[in-house]
């Protein structure tokens, strides 16, 4: 007629978990990016990298390791990391000089499937290596360069081709008086890359010098404007072909 109290045990049902790493965005690094792995858990995560969160960036080459555990089971799964990163690479030379210009161009690329070249934007059959020959005028070369694994990277460099004509030539009078005419005692040149202009008065002092293939006199000097008369000039020139020139005379300031 005795009865024991009643016994109860509770059995709660975990989960059995398997973990499993997801790849949001691009799946290799490329050029400085990073790759984002994810969990499919929300909690329970334990990554190699010592976070914990569901989701993590990893920005460098390598094994990246999941560990997820619950009551019933640890599982764990790998994510290996890969640097695909194209360099877009090449010399030319030179990279400035008279016409005709000789430019070698030499592809030197790295980790890339495929590259295409352009010449002021028009796509062009450059062969590395090879000589280019170029006129007067500015050329903006542009190396792209792709592989399979989805990364690109770009390079230009700029070639200056300039006349190997040298001319100068030197005004024997100027009007600066302010009708926007004849303003300024002012060389013009072709083919000249350095100028560097001194101005004398008829006693010898100095009331002016210039620098530069644009650069003029305006008639004045510390003293304000200079008065109308006869100037002279020494002017030291550098032409395309690295020759250096001297030029003296005079000039007639007229306002």
């Amino acid at each position: 007629s005795c009865n024991s109290l009643p016994s109860q045990i509770d059995l709660i049902e975990q989960q059995v978990v398997n973990a499993a790493i997801s790849v949001v965005g691009p799946s290799v690094l490329c050029g400085g990016n990073s790759i984002t792995l994810a969990s499919s858990y929300s909690s329970g995560n334990s990554w190699s990298t010592g976070e914990t969160t569901d989701t993590i960036y990893v920005s460098s080459e390598g094994t990246y390791t999941l560990s997820v555990a619950s009551a019933c089971n640890t599982s764990t799964d790998d994510f290996i990391a890969t640097d695909a990163t194209v360099v877009a690479a090449f010399t030319a030379n030179p990279l400035n000089g008279a016409e005709p210009l000789s430019v070698i161009v030499t592809d030197e690329s790295q980790n890339a499937d495929q590259c295409n070249w352009l010449i002021n934007d028009v796509a062009s059959s450059i062969v590395s290596g090879a000589s280019l020959e170029l006129m007067m005028g500015e050329y903006v070369i542009t190396h792209i360069c792709t592989n399979t694994a989805g990364c690109a990277d770009t390079l230009s460099r700029t070639i200056q081709v300039i006349s190997d004509k040298v001319d100068v030539q030197i005004p024997n009078s100027f009007t600066p008086n302010g009708d926007g005419m004849n303003e300024q005692f002012k060389v013009k040149s072709m083919g000249i890359t350095q100028l560097k202009a001194v101005v004398f008065n008829r006693w010898g002092n100095k009331v002016a010098e210039f620098e530069g293939v644009t650069a003029g006199w305006d008639g004045t000097s510390d003293n304000g404007l200079s008065p109308d008369g006869v100037y002279f000039y020494i002017i030291n020139t550098t032409d395309v072909l690295n020759q250096e020139n001297t030029y003296k005379g005079s000039v007639t300031l007229l306002r």
